[in-house]
């Protein structure tokens, strides 16, 4: 019983119920009833997608329900593989175990919740089936033929989109009653979750950030040969530090005139695209949103930008680093939107966190209650089913082509 201690041990799904505000995290994968034709004592020990697994429950688990809902990942697992079997076998492998767990999990609880919902409770999933299906059909035009055909293109059909419906509403319904009313959520649990990680409530400062970067090199000498035709030399390699000294002198001298303008209200967008902006942001009118100061490199920069009001342009050109001969540039920059830092309160924190303590608090119920069905459920050949299925995709997804 290997796989099946395994499968009590980590008893986690993978798709997500909402359950009266709960997160719970289930994976209902789609089960598909054999083919009539199919003999499970003829398949039982065929490389076939018919072939028997075992049972859960009495219930016969096939191959295909294991690897239908897989199949798009076991693909690009063989095309990963570039057709190995072992690499294909440990990666798939892996896979194929992850979901016979979760398929095994979730036949149990079907079970449990079909056995024990009220009528009450069946009378209410009619209700609430009968309105699903008239919003299915609606978004077909009204036709339920028209519905049937675009769901069987894409390999489904009304039938099984209202079965699995139905299935997933009566698991959310005994859900909700069996473990919700054992969620206890208290002000002082709360308060104290909130208390417990001060750091998470802080909200830093956050500005949107307009900039136009002048590289220094503009402003060097021009290697000898140019302004042929007009057209200006390149900038010289190798500048001594005095031609770097005046080309930085006439980069912020440019800039500050720029500034003028900007402050006078010509478009930063347009300057942007008039001087050549040289940054990142040069594609976007130069703008950079939600910029924090911890995701800048340069303090320095950093520490002015954010000295600055909202809706401001700064005086001062700033000179950083750069990636040129002279490795200068002259930044401007404005500061669009500003958020200052803050504490979030704990009354703009309570429900969140109350939120999260209820998820919590149902995952543990659910997992806890998971393996209570585990432990009594009768699991037929369950040490088998993850080999055999592993068997019949090396023979599905790796067959040697013609």
């Amino acid at each position: 019983m290997r796989i099946l201690a395994g499968m009590i041990a980590a008893a986690v799904l993978a798709v997500t119920y909402e359950t009266a505000g709960a997160q719970v995290i289930v994976a209902p994968p789609a089960a598909v009833s054999p083919p009539a034709a199919a003999s499970p004592e003829q398949a039982q020990d065929a490389l076939t997608m018919n072939a028997l697994l075992g049972f859960i429950n009495s219930e016969p688990v096939f191959v295909h329900d294991m690897l239908r809902p897989i199949d798009e990942n076991l693909r690009n697992i063989a095309l990963d593989s570039k057709g190995n079997p072992a690499v294909f076998r440990d990666m798939a492998g892996k896979l194929i175990e992850t979901q016979l767990r979760n398929y095994v999990s979730h036949i149990l609880l079907t079970t449990a919740a079909k056995t024990a919902l009220t009528e009450d409770d069946k009378a209410r999933v009619d209700i609430l089936m009968n309105k699903y299906k008239a919003d299915l059909i609606a978004k077909y035009g009204g036709s339920e033929s028209m519905a049937d055909q675009a769901l069987k293109a894409e390999g489904s059909s009304v039938d099984k989109v209202l079965k699995d419906s139905r299935r997933d509403l009566t698991v959310d319904i005994y859900l909700s009653k069996t473990l919700r009313r054992k969620i206890v959520i208290t002000r002082d649990m709360v308060l104290n979750n909130y208390q417990k990680s001060p750091e998470r409530w802080q909200q830093p400062a956050e500005i949107e950030l307009f900039t136009i970067t002048l590289p220094v090199s503009r402003q060097l000498p021009r290697e000898p040969g140019g302004g042929i035709n007009g057209v200006q030399g390149n900038p010289i390699k190798n500048p001594t530090a005095d031609q770097i000294k005046n080309a930085q002198f006439a980069t912020v001298t440019e800039a500050l005139k720029l500034i003028t303008k900007l402050k006078n209200g010509v478009s930063f967008a347009q300057m942007v695209e008039d001087y050549q902006s040289h940054d990142e942001a040069a594609d976007k009118g130069g703008r950079t949103p939600h910029v924090l100061r911890s995701s800048m490199r340069n303090e320095k920069l950093a520490n002015y930008i954010f000295s600055l009001p909202a809706n401001t342009v700064g005086s001062d050109p700033q000179v950083v680093k750069g990636s040129d001969q002279t490795g200068l540039s002259v930044v401007i920059v404005k500061v669009g939107e500003k958020k200052e830092a803050r504490t979030i309160s704990f009354a703009e924190a309570q429900k969140q966190i109350e939120q999260e303590l209820q998820t919590s608090q149902y995952n543990n119920l659910f997992q806890d209650y998971i393996m209570s069905l585990y432990k009594t459920a009768a699991i037929e050949r369950v040490d088998r089913m993850a080999d055999v299925a592993l068997d019949v995709a090396v023979a599905r997804y790796l067959q040697p082509k013609q």
